[in-house]
């Protein structure tokens, strides 16, 4: 007796499988022609482009299956290679053989297809399928980032962060979306942009890690008490400037508590009670973000 569903599956794998190594022929030249980092986005819409047909023709030829599993997915062969995948080498050595950057292209690639067949196809998946492929995508996010495509990288870490917020993980969430933009950044030429959002990573991880801002804060308030005992150190100890830093870092200090520093002093604690005032809003503001955005 013929297996109609297995038959089905191994036409849309033999599409995927075509397109795969279309494209991996596309990225391979692009990096021979020193343009893969220019191209990578027009490169990117030609793959969301192939990875349309491929949707289409798993909606029109596969029907469901019988008896389906709870977890198995219909295009494993496509997710195992990941497991093989690793950093090490990944952006010197891999440049001294090509081939073996191709395999691992080309490993990535077909997993991306396969599992936004699955994600976007006709059949409602279990949690356990969306599970496994919340873990494929990130795992095809980390490669692609990991062997020279950021983003690629970003794409699929979206994908992921799709996945985990239909399960309700929004931690796992946050971190794919963060993987994602970091990804994003990492892909962006040299200028102002790019180091305001290396800032931003590195003060608050884009809002997803508003706690680190507590860092900068901790920062901010001994540099401002060590500075003021510097700039008036007849007038107050090291103690008092750092108590007097504390106090108008949180609730900015009249004329009268502030009467006996010079103009000096006390601009620099009315320079620290606007720090104070911004950084607090920024991290009560990210916070509040992070405990109710759905």
């Amino acid at each position: 007796m013929v297996n109609h569903g297995a038959d089905q599956i191994r036409r849309v794998s033999i599409l995927i499988s075509k397109y795969t190594d279309d494209y991996v022929v596309r990225l391979t030249e692009a990096r021979s022609e020193g343009m893969l980092r220019m191209s990578e986005a027009e490169l990117l819409g030609q793959l969301e482009a192939g990875a349309a047909v491929v949707l289409d023709q798993f909606d029109r030829t596969v029907d469901a299956p019988a008896h389906p599993s709870i977890g198995d997915l219909m295009l494993t062969d496509f997710y195992d290679g990941l497991a093989a995948l690793g950093p090490e080498g990944s952006r010197i050595g891999l440049e001294r053989v090509p081939d073996l950057q191709r395999t691992h292209w080309r490993v990535l690639v077909g997993a991306l297809l396969a599992a936004e067949t699955e994600t976007n196809g006709k059949f409602r998946q279990r949690r356990g399928q969306i599970d496994r492929l919340a873990a494929v995508l990130q795992a095809v996010g980390d490669g692609f980032r990991d062997f020279g495509l950021p983003l690629h990288a970003a794409a699929a870490y979206e994908r992921a962060a799709e996945q985990h917020l239909l399960l309700g993980d929004r931690n796992a969430r946050d971190r794919c979306s963060l993987a994602a933009t970091r990804a994003r950044h990492e892909a962006r030429d040299r200028g102002f942009r790019k180091l305001a959002e290396a800032c931003a990573n590195a003060l608050v991880g884009y809002g997803y890690l508003p706690y680190r801002l507590l860092v900068w804060v901790l920062v901010q308030l001994g540099v401002f008490g060590f500075v003021l005992w510097l700039a008036e150190p007849t007038r107050v100890g090291v103690v008092e400037a750092y108590h007097m830093s504390l106090l108008d870092y949180l609730n900015p200090l009249g004329i009268g508590d502030v009467s006996q520093l010079t103009g000096v002093g006390q601009s620099l604690l009315v320079a620290e009670s606007y720090a104070g005032t911004i950084s607090t809003s920024v991290f009560f503001a990210l916070l509040v973000r992070r405990w109710f955005n759905a």
